[in-house]
């Protein structure tokens, strides 16, 4: 990893954004905010290991849905929707008041 000039965290990092997009090849960027229990209810929706490990999945969609900003929508191009999002974290970054309680 450290060739590439990466380094190994040493723990875990934050979520600060759960984006639960669906791509439609004609859409344009309709994401919107929404609320923590929406963002732990696409986390759970697309957790493999929600059928063996429900509990651990509930713990940890729990703890990130009430920490991370939330959004839900239509996405069209994938570039256009990493711009979108990475805007969306900078703004977040820039505004650190308007983040969940418990957020970094």
């Amino acid at each position: 990893m450290s060739d590439l000039g990466g380094h190994t965290a040493t723990g875990p990092h934050p979520v600060a954004l759960v984006a639960s997009l669906t791509y439609r090849p004609d859409a344009t960027w309709t994401a919107r905010p929404t609320d923590a229990a929406s963002g732990a209810e696409a986390l759970i929706a697309n957790a493999v290991a929600a059928r063996t490990r429900p509990a651990e999945v509930l713990h940890t969609a729990g703890t990130v849905a009430r920490a991370a900003a939330h959004l839900a929508g239509e996405r069209g191009d994938a570039t256009v929707a990493a711009d979108a999002l990475l805007a969306v974290l900078a703004r977040r970054d820039q505004h650190p008041a308007d983040r969940p309680a418990g957020a970094r």
